[in-house]
């Protein structure tokens, strides 16, 4: 531990006044980089969330009517946002001292993400990390405040089209490493530590006091940390000025479970964005093949921006996380899975379904330059890459389930050697165990079970306009209209199955039955059309609505088990006349959150009532369920009203004689409706 007299005070000031110095610059570069390259909108709202968060006035977004209502941010009439007019409030007549609060609530505010970054895009959101002292604020004092973050939001929203978002974080909380569901996107509860070096790594300090730990001496140590955050009030130097610091903690090696945690998590990310989860997961495998010995990612961007000359700024954490991907996938990796590594990274800047143009002479075009070269990627592959959007259907699937493919076999590699290298700290908990149903939900197969899509990516690059074809004893779901030639359809498939019901299921599982979908339907030698289609799709909607992984049952996940409701599909491609049963078919979800389709056997040789009670029985299993788990659906005819009420009998039958634990049910048949000739 470092013992401070007045000279290594005074030393310790010079450097900390120096690194504060480097911080500044490199921060006031990366808000140049974001206001240079950024859509009019988004700058708009950059601009003004700092003054809305200083004023409360009648007419300004983000007013509470209310006089004890928290506002201001420490040092905000020093920072440049002090001097940003308000375009949106030129008609408001508004005094510069109304600026003015002698006990701002806000003790500094930061965005977290892309921006400044060469990761940013047209779709990018502005995610504020605002950094309170709740020990200075009452229970109505916060509600009032998180009422005006609240306000703030819905007219980002609803005036800019710009999505935003706050999270009030309570400084005892960040600094003592509480990240419990801070955000949606990372669960700080399960690895607080990766996500307090990633903090670090990508804050962009927007005003505010600044991170102690970016103006201490590189390479300090925890102990060595704390102490200097105690005598901060001695240090000797005029230029030095300790409440405009701000201690957020100091980013500690994380233990080997986070890095468990964050391996799946990434795969459970991946359905949004697998190119971003691919890099991600790099950083966690070079992390564990190296027994966590390997330098963080948040030091090392800290050493640049302290060493670097002013013409070398800003220091883009996204470079330096993409290069140090890069030089290890190099060492370690098949030239295969390298490729697949550079087509995520150039995926994840050039962003092929964004709108937006790339500012040629923009730091994220002189990067993408130098990769594209270092990679001897030709023009013609470059040109194939941007127009990723009118690849094939067959293409786009392919590559996408190669990428999910890869980070499966990445989360294995850092699971066995974790497990190996540390058998006695690694140890699935509770959250721990969420996280791995995600991922056996997602990449667990069976005959069962509804196919997901790729990503969530592929999803948007996908046309609104569909054709369901039934040919070849298949039914062929295509993306657009198919007018095409029949040597073209095949690099327009998006999906393929036997059972319509199968292909409405698929839909809605994958979130493709929207008010803006246009189905055209051509079934062939099929009795279906499009509008019982659309009825079935519909049904399956009502009763499957979105799932939550973290509401799920921890006691359920060794086996998946059906749960909610269970619909069972009558006849669905057969005559809408039919008295008898030719076909039933099953849709449910599982426990692990899957959505499952059975076909049922028919026994066509048994009598009605046999045949009833069989799939009835079928159905119901060893499962524990009610009645109002059931749900059918059947043409909307009196034939198929009738098969409804027979089969709604036997299903009455088969619990009542469960429940009753009933050793001859033969003898009730005959006061049942299901005894029918």
């Amino acid at each position: 531990m470092t013992t401070y007299n007045k000279r290594a005070l005074a030393h310790l000031g010079r450097r900390l006044v120096h690194n504060q110095a480097a911080f500044v610059m490199n921060n006031v570069m990366k808000h140049r980089e974001l206001l240079r390259h950024s859509i009019p909108r988004f700058r708009t709202v950059f601009q003004s969330v700092p003054s809305l968060l200083q004023i409360n006035l009648p007419k300004v977004p983000g007013y509470v009517d209310a006089a004890s209502t928290p506002r201001g941010i420490h040092g905000f009439d020093r920072s440049d946002f002090s001097k940003v007019q308000l375009e949106f409030a030129k008609n408001i007549k508004i005094n510069r001292r109304q600026f003015h609060t002698s006990q701002p609530v806000v003790e500094s505010l930061f965005l977290m993400g892309s921006s400044g970054t060469i990761g940013y895009t047209a779709a990018s959101d502005l995610d504020y990390w605002v950094c309170i002292d709740q020990k200075k604020l009452s229970h109505q004092e916060l509600s009032l405040f998180k009422e005006k973050l609240k306000l703030i939001t819905d007219w980002a929203e609803q005036e800019q089209g710009i999505e935003v978002t706050f999270f009030p974080i309570d400084l005892a909380d960040l600094e003592a490493n509480r990240l419990t569901h801070l955000t949606d996107e990372e669960p700080g509860d399960v690895f607080p530590l990766l996500l307090k070096e990633e903090v670090y790594r990508t804050l962009l300090h927007v005003v505010g006091r600044i991170p102690l730990w970016w103006a201490v001496p590189s390479g300090t140590y925890l102990d060595d940390y704390k102490q200097m955050a105690k005598h901060l009030d001695l240090i000797p130097n005029p230029n030095f000025y300790p409440q405009d610091f701000i201690d957020l903690g100091f980013p500690q090696k994380p233990p080997p479970r986070e890095y468990i945690a964050a391996a799946l998590w990434q795969i459970h990310k991946a359905s949004q964005d697998p190119f971003k989860a691919a890099m991600k997961t790099m950083l966690i495998l070079e992390q564990t093949e190296s027994g966590l010995r390997a330098p963080l990612l948040c030091d090392q961007l800290k050493e640049k921006v302290l060493t670097s000359s002013r013409d070398r700024l800003p220091i883009d954490p996204y470079i330096l996380t993409i290069r140090r991907v890069l030089k290890y996938c190099q060492n370690n990796l098949s030239a295969e899975n390298q490729d697949l590594i550079r087509t995520s990274i150039f995926f994840k800047l050039y962003s092929p379904l964004s709108s937006m143009v790339i500012d040629k002479k923009s730091l994220k075009a002189r990067f993408l330059r130098d990769l594209i070269k270092e990679w001897g990627w030709s023009q013609t592959k470059v040109k194939q890459m941007e127009g990723y959007s009118e690849w094939p259907e067959s293409r786009k699937l392919a590559l996408g389930e190669e990428i999910n493919s890869f980070l499966h076999d990445l989360y294995t590699k850092i699971s066995n050697r974790l497990r190996n290298d540390f058998p006695d700290q690694v140890k699935l908990n509770q959250d721990l165990a969420t996280l791995h149903l995600q991922m056996l939900a997602r990449y667990s197969n069976h005959d069962g079970k509804i196919e997901t899509l790729p990503s969530i990516q592929y999803k948007k690059s996908l046309p609104e306009e569909m054709t369901l074809v039934f040919e070849k004893d298949r039914w062929n779901l295509y993306a657009g209209f198919s007018e095409l030639a029949i040597t073209t359809r095949s690099e327009r498939l998006i999906y393929t199955s036997q059972q319509a019901a199968r292909v409405a299921a698929w839909l809605v599982n994958n979130h493709l039955f929207t008010s803006k979908l246009n189905l055209l339907a051509n079934s062939g030698s099929k009795s279906l059309n499009r509008d019982i289609f659309f009825s079935l799709m519909e049904f399956l909607s009502k009763n499957f609505t979105t799932v939550n992984f973290n509401n799920l049952s921890l006691e359920k996940t060794p086996v998946p088990r059906k749960t909610g409701p269970q619909i069972l599909i009558i006849n669905f491609e057969e005559s809408a006349y039919l008295t008898h049963i030719v076909t039933a078919e099953l849709v449910y979800r599982t426990t692990w959150g899957e959505m499952c389709h059975e076909n049922l056997t028919i026994k066509s040789e048994t009598d009605k009532v046999t045949q009833y009670r069989d799939l009835a029985e079928q159905v119901v299993g060893s499962e524990d369920v009610t009645l109002n788990n059931i749900k059918f659906f059947v043409h909307p005819t009196i034939a198929g009203e009738e098969i409804l009420e027979t089969f709604k009998t036997a299903f009455s039958l088969n619990l009542l004689e469960r429940q009753a634990s009933l050793t001859t049910p033969e003898k009730r048949l005959s006061k049942l409706k299901l005894d029918i000739d």
